[in-house]
């Protein structure tokens, strides 16, 4: 018998430092634009957590520099 209130779902979720691992930057750049609320983050008291998804999202929104000439 499964307990209802049991996770069905697994997240994973990374801290400000694996997430700076997966990206390839410093963590204070996490620090400094989770602190402005310009990126996507989630609060867990006072701790920082992000999703797959956050991270997709914030290489999403990332200006994708200058296109190679063809």
């Amino acid at each position: 018998m499964t307990n209802p209130t049991s996770p069905t779902v697994s997240i994973r979720l990374f801290t400000i430092k694996e997430a700076a691992e997966v990206l390839k930057i410093p963590a204070s750049w996490l620090y400094e634009r989770t602190r402005r609320n310009a990126i996507p983050c989630h609060r867990l008291g006072k701790y920082l957590r992000f999703t797959e998804q956050d991270l997709a999202n914030i290489l999403a929104a990332q200006d994708p520099g200058p296109q190679p000439r063809q």
